[in-house]
């Protein structure tokens, strides 16, 4: 138990990549999912999702 527990830090680092990489792939897959819906470009969706998070952001700090 005390060697597991000693390298509970790494095993965190490496389940914050794991999930990370999930995390991107799942963004990829749904941004490709929506674009054949839509019937749009994927780089211009993805762009156009890009620029709704920045403007959520930007609104969200100006209220804070």
């Amino acid at each position: 138990m005390t060697n597991l527990t000693s390298h509970l830090g790494e095993i965190d680092t490496v389940l914050d990549e794991l999930f990370g990489k999930f995390s991107k792939i799942i963004k990829h897959i749904t941004i490709l999912e929506a674009s054949s819906q839509l019937k749009l470009d994927p780089p211009k969706l993805g762009n156009s999702l890009f620029w709704m998070v920045e403007e959520l952001r930007s609104t969200l700090w100006k209220a804070q």
